[in-house]
């Protein structure tokens, strides 16, 4: 949550860090597939829009306490 909302804005920043600090070791595992293409080249990308909207969110969440691993 950013601001009592869900986040309008880079949110799957704020889905992959907590996922990734709660991986611990153990749950990381090599998979050869391309299961995620980021698409980069729109115009109606996050930084294409509104940049410093995205970069004050991307500030917001790397500042957060890090979750446990589990």
């Amino acid at each position: 949550m950013y601001k009592r909302k869900f986040y309008p804005i880079t949110y799957e920043r704020a889905i992959m860090y907590p996922m990734l600090e709660m991986a611990s070791r153990v749950h990381i595992k090599f998979i050869p597939e391309v299961l995620y293409i980021y698409r980069d080249n729109t115009s109606f990308n996050d930084f294409a829009i509104n940049r410093c909207a995205q970069l004050q969110t991307k500030n917001y969440i790397i500042k957060q306490s890090p979750y446990k691993p589990l």
